[in-house]
Parts: C-alpha cells; sequence; structure tokens
C-alpha cells in the first residue's frame, strides 16, 4: 500500500514539475515574442525616425511662414531649441511610442498643415464663404451692399483695395446668363477626356500653363454659376490634377511650356515632341488658380500639395524676388535662364510666389 501511495505521490510530483516547466516555456515564449516584436517596433520607428527629420524640416519651412497660427508658433520654438533638428526629429519621434500623447502635439507635427489665410495671419475678422449663385438668397447681395457702405476707398489695411464707386453686383440676368453658357460651352466641347487638358485653341491638340489656368478658372465659373453640378466639377478638376501629378517636368524642375492635350506629353510651338523650357508667368498664374482652389474646396488641398511638392522653384525667383523663365540654347542645349515680366503680367504672376525668399520657393508659403 505505502508503495502504491509512494508511486502516486511519484507521478503526482513528475506531472506538477513538468506543468511547472510547460508554464515557464510558454511565459518565456511570451516574453521573448514580446522582446522581438519590441525590437521590431523599435527598428521600425528608428528607420520612420529618419524619414520624419527630413518630413519635419519640410514641415517646419512651411510653418516657419504662419507664425499667427498657435500650433506653428509651437512648431517654430521645438524647431529653434533644437541641435541641428534633431531634436525637432526626436520629439516626432517619442511622439510615435506614446500614441496617446499625440493629441498633444501641435496639428502640423501630426501632418495636419492648416491652410494660411489673411484672417488667420492678421487677426481680422474671417469673412464667410459666399455660397453658389443657385444657393444665395434672394436679399444676399442687398446685405452685401450695406455691410459696405462704410468702406473708405483706397487700400485697406490687409492691402486689398476698395474702389470709389460701387461694383455692379447681383443675380445674372438672361442675357448674362446665355453668355456664361456660351463661354462654358468652349470647354465642354474641347476638354480632352484623356488627360482632363483642354484645347487653347479649337481643335487644335496643345495647351500652356496659362491656358490650363484659363480652363480651371472657367471650371470653377461654370460650377459657382450653377452651370455643372458637383459631379461633373469634381471629375473634371480631378482628372486634371491627376495628370499634372504625373506631368513629365523640364529637366526635373518645372512644366513644360507647352503639352499636348491628348497625350499629356512635352511639345514645342509646333506641337511636336520635344521641351523647350517654362514660364514663369505661366507657372504663376496656374499658381494663383491652384490657391483659389485649394482654399474654396479644402479637399482638393492634399492633392495640390503632393503635386506642387515634386516640382523645383530654386530657380524660378531669387533672392530678391525676381522671376525667371527657363529656355534651351539652340546650339549648347543648355538651360538658359532669364528674367521674365513686365508691369502686369509680372505682379500678377508674383502673387503666386512666396514674400520671402527663406521659404526656398515654395508655394503658398509667403501668400495671403
Amino acid at each position: 500500500m505505502s508503495g502504491t501511495v509512494g508511486k502516486t505521490t511519484f507521478f503526482v510530483i513528475v506531472a506538477f514539475v513538468t506543468l511547472s516547466s510547460l508554464t515557464a516555456v510558454v511565459l518565456l515564449g511570451g516574453a521573448v515574442g514580446e522582446t522581438i516584436q519590441k525590437n521590431r517596433k523599435e527598428a521600425a520607428l528608428a528607420a520612420e525616425f529618419e524619414r520624419s527629420s527630413n518630413a519635419a524640416t519640410l514641415t517646419f519651412e512651411k510653418a516657419r511662414v504662419t507664425g499667427g497660427n498657435p500650433a506653428s508658433q509651437e512648431l517654430v520654438k521645438v524647431a529653434n531649441n533644437a541641435d541641428d533638428g534633431l531634436g525637432f526629429g526626436k520629439l516626432l519621434y517619442d511622439s510615435t511610442l506614446n500614441r496617446e500623447d499625440t493629441a498633444d502635439l501641435p496639428n502640423l507635427l501630426r501632418g495636419e498643415l492648416s491652410i494660411a489665410t489673411t484672417s488667420s495671419e492678421l487677426g481680422f475678422e474671417q469673412r464667410e464663404i459666399p455660397p453658389r449663385l443657385c444657393d444665395m438668397p434672394e436679399d444676399y447681395f442687398d446685405k452685401l451692399a450695406s455691410l459696405e457702405e462704410d468702406r473708405i476707398a483706397g487700400y485697406s489695411d490687409n492691402n486689398s483695395y476698395v474702389r470709389r464707386y460701387k461694383p455692379r453686383r447681383g443675380f445674372l440676368n438672361d442675357r448674362e446668363l446665355r453668355a456664361a453658357k456660351i463661354a462654358w460651352g468652349y470647354f465642354a466641347q474641347f476638354t480632352q477626356e484623356t488627360t482632363g487638358l483642354a484645347n487653347s485653341v479649337g481643335a487644335y491638340p496643345s495647351t500652356t500653363l496659362w491656358d490650363t489656368a484659363s480652363y480651371i478658372s472657367g471650371l470653377v465659373a461654370a460650377y459657382e454659376l450653377c452651370l455643372i453640378e458637383k459631379p461633373e466639377f469634381d471629375r473634371r478638376i480631378l482628372k486634371l490634377l491627376t495628370t499634372f501629378r504625373t506631368l513629365k517636368l523640364f529637366r526635373r524642375e518645372l512644366p513644360n511650356k507647352v503639352y499636348h492635350t491628348k497625350t499629356g506629353e512635352q511639345v514645342d510651338y509646333t506641337n511636336k515632341p520635344g521641351e523647350i523650357g517654362y514660364s514663369a508667368l505661366d507657372i504663376g498664374r496656374f499658381l494663383v488658380w491652384m490657391r483659389i482652389c485649394r482654399n474654396r474646396y479644402p479637399y482638393l488641398a492634399n492633392t495640390i500639395d503632393s503635386m506642387l511638392l515634386k516640382w523645383d522653384f530654386s530657380k524660378v525667383i531669387d533672392e530678391e524676388g525676381v522671376m525667371f523663365g527657363a529656355a534651351v540654347d539652340k546650339e549648347t542645349k543648355e538651360t538658359v535662364y532669364a528674367q521674365e515680366g513686365r508691369l502686369g503680367y509680372e505682379e500678377y504672376a508674383a502673387k503666386a510666389f512666396p514674400a520671402n525668399v527663406e521659404s526656398k520657393g515654395i508655394p503658398f508659403s509667403g501668400i495671403l
């Protein structure tokens, strides 16, 4: 009997030791697994840190000129205290380890770049976005006129100009509406489905950035005047922006002067394949309308930004704000840069470029 009890006790002890060993193995395996997973996470975050340092530098470059924004001020303060940008990158790196703390970071650090406007930068009262013409109440223009009765003619504090006479404002009459429909009919007929680009002249499949800006202005006007609805507007503008995101640039700098509207390829003025340079004035006008679309339709902002960040603005404007176009020397085939713009055109195009040279040619960074 005692022998049986002894054997039973022995097997119980063996079973207990075995179970304890298995438990230890499971726990050890779990700990090893957690360690491996943590190491992998740390390695991934370290790689992300290296990439984020470059992204953070660009973000700071954009944020530096938007000092009126509290988030931007915090971002600038962090960057100024960083050693060669490492402290700035480290803050972004540390925040990824503690996801719950990211709510305390400025929006700019989390990639939410706010749009700088005159109101936000200078502390002016923000104006309401006007509705589309077909959505305006009957007394809309009467109320608008009453708000401007006390405005003094001349330049205002935000550098806008108040005319001495009252502008003609109101709903379109029948004659004006017919004229608007006829004007839009050109773009409805001569826009290429393959690229979203519109022909500059009739059926001739060629365009410049200046003429593309004309098409964008017509597209915006047609939507705001209720000649087309949002599905058609979105289809057209997104097709155009998609083409520009993949557009071949002149020597990896900026868009060529002329493009074939059916293929989106670079061409010369005879519509034959080839690159001939770029026009600062054309690019400036295109950027003006990109800014209008970006502000009026915020859902397009990321698409527009990702497109423009691929462009090299370093040679189109110098330290003193002078704009330069590019051409190809007929003999050497080298790129030649020449000052571009005269009174009127120059001021209009310059509005799209930075107000200060510290922004390194990033569009929209200095324009209010």
